[in-house]
């Protein structure tokens, strides 16, 4: 398998969702009864719903903003995640010590226990990284190998806290117990893949451009790994092997032949190509997925409804893909000329849309398992509210989505201009190298000179453009962003003084 192809969100959720429910599948049948499986003796009480909203605020708010500020290194970091670290413990103890409904040993239970680690752990890295014991010590061993683990953690919280948040909903409403735990599994990680695939476009789309370029290959490769994994995982997972075949068992495998074989194809056109070349296969997939669900037969109504909205959504998603692919992803004429202006072409609208009919139609097949469609029939619900329903909640996680990104663009823009860099000036160069009356020449890089080349002699550029890429070499920036690294570089490659011819260097003989 191709490295990388477990960098995308939705793999990783993914994976999570997949081991934790099949490991801990058989304890939440245990201790429970009625057509849901759930416990009825006892009813949810305040203290159970304050851990709800302790747990859902530290880990569906102040976590992911800390991490964003954690990334562009705002002094709020620090304060904000000690008060999500306080608002976690206080609701752990309300989740062990309400006098409501008694839950049992579940997934939900079992996976605390992980991100309690993982939270203890981050703290830990977090504390000992500001003690900055290497100006007390002039040396510290230690900190090169905690620095990787507590940044990538910080990354890896907010899917953990996905699928922390998604078991707590199992177990509260006592679905996927007993005979619902297959259907159940597929519905949550299936639809996860959806609303993850959604956030990795939307990165993709507004932050990510630099970095997919640094990699040197086509975004759509990385699209295409992901689905040939999970077409095979599909194929050979969907139907139980000492059991006869039905309906449901051949479309679903059916659709892992289908993400395979198209993920193979997807592979092999975008193997060696440049990342500005595009490939519409992923598209293609899911708007034939998008097809077959919309037809999916089911035993309701109601239930072949609710697949109709989520083959729409996800139909709509691989159409408008490839609407954008032909019309708006077009190879960029020229680079851009200004300091610190963006690499990337500027964000249609349009562009927006696949992203969320990708997250709407994840969410929608997650809240189309057996269970919830028929608690809504006992209480009398139409589709078509539900579906409103499901939208609005599909919006929500945009809404969250691009507040995130747009948070860490508004704080991280400062710093991506290029002023920040510009430490050496042609004018700091030694005479005659550094005429002060260019109007292009002193503090900022010489962008779009008055003739084709630099104006400037070529022992000059060579001396200026070394000395840039030595101090962007030197400094942190390497180390604590790639990406804006890659963003000075490109832009020094990209100016006149980096594109200024170099004149060969004479031998002793010749001098």
């Amino acid at each position: 398998m191709p490295r990388g192809w477990l960098t995308t969100p939705s793999s990783l959720v993914t994976a999570a969702m997949l081991l934790l429910l099949l490991t801990h599948g058989p304890l939440v049948a245990h201790g429970h009864s009625g057509h849901t499986g759930k416990e009825t003796s006892h009813d949810i009480d305040t203290t159970l719903w304050l851990h709800v909203v302790f747990m859902g605020l530290a880990y569906g708010v102040i976590f992911p903003v800390g991490t964003v500020l954690g990334i562009v290194k705002h002094k709020l970091h620090v304060p904000l995640q000690a008060v999500g670290v306080c608002l976690v413990v206080v609701g752990y103890f309300l989740g062990h010590f309400h006098q409501g409904r008694h839950f049992g040993e579940s997934a939900h239970v079992s996976f605390s226990r992980f991100v309690l680690l993982a939270l203890g752990l981050q703290a830990g890295c977090g504390i000992y990284l500001k003690l900055h014991l290497e100006r007390r010590f002039k040396r510290d061993p230690l900190r090169p190998f905690i620095k990787p683990i507590h940044r990538y953690l910080g990354l890896l919280t907010t899917l953990v806290a996905w699928v922390q948040v998604l078991l707590g909903f199992i177990a509260m409403s006592g679905f996927c117990y007993a005979d619902h735990f297959g259907q159940c599994l597929a519905h949550f990680i299936m639809g996860s893949s959806f609303v993850w695939y959604g956030v990795w476009m939307l990165f993709s789309l507004t932050l990510a451009g630099s970095w997919l370029r640094s990699k040197g290959r086509s975004p759509e490769f990385y699209d295409s790994v992901a689905i040939l994994a999970w077409g095979i995982f599909n194929t050979f997972t969907e139907h139980r092997w000492n059991e006869a075949w039905t309906h449901k068992d051949l479309q679903h495998t059916a659709m892992g032949i289908l993400w395979w074989a198209g993920g193979l194809v997807g592979v092999v056109m975008t193997w060696r190509t440049s990342p500005d070349s595009r490939s519409m296969i992923p598209s293609l997939i899911i708007l034939f997925t998008g097809l077959a669900m919309g037809a999916h037969h089911q035993h309701t109504e109601f239930s072949t409804k609710i697949h109709a909205f989520f083959g729409g959504s996800l139909t709509i998603a691989g159409v408008t893909r490839i609407i954008e692919l032909v019309l708006l992803t077009q190879p960029r004429p020229h680079r851009p000329t200004a300091p610190g202006a963006s690499l990337d072409p500027p964000i249609q609208p349009f562009q927006y849309i696949p992203v969320f009919f990708l997250m709407l139609s994840g969410t929608m097949f997650m809240s189309a398992n057996e269970e919830s469609l028929h608690t809504l029939m006992d209480w009398g619900a139409d589709p078509a509210s539900y579906a409103l329903l499901i939208v609005s909640v599909a919006f929500m996680l945009f809404f969250v989505a691009l507040s995130l990104i747009n948070l860490y663009k508004r704080l991280r823009e400062p710093q991506l201009n290029l002023g920040q860099y510009q430490v050496v000036g042609v004018n700091d160069l030694a005479p005659p190298y550094g005429p002060t009356d260019h109007p292009h020449s002193g503090a900022h890089f010489p962008y779009e000179p008055r003739h084709s080349h630099s104006p400037y002699p070529p022992d000059a550029a060579e001396a200026y453009t070394q000395t840039i890429f030595d101090i962007a070499s030197r400094s942190s920036l390497e180390d604590d962003d790639p990406q804006s690294a890659v963003i000075l570089r490109e832009e020094l490659e990209m100016s006149p003084v980096g594109r200024a011819p170099q004149r060969p260097r004479l031998s002793e003989a010749e001098k």
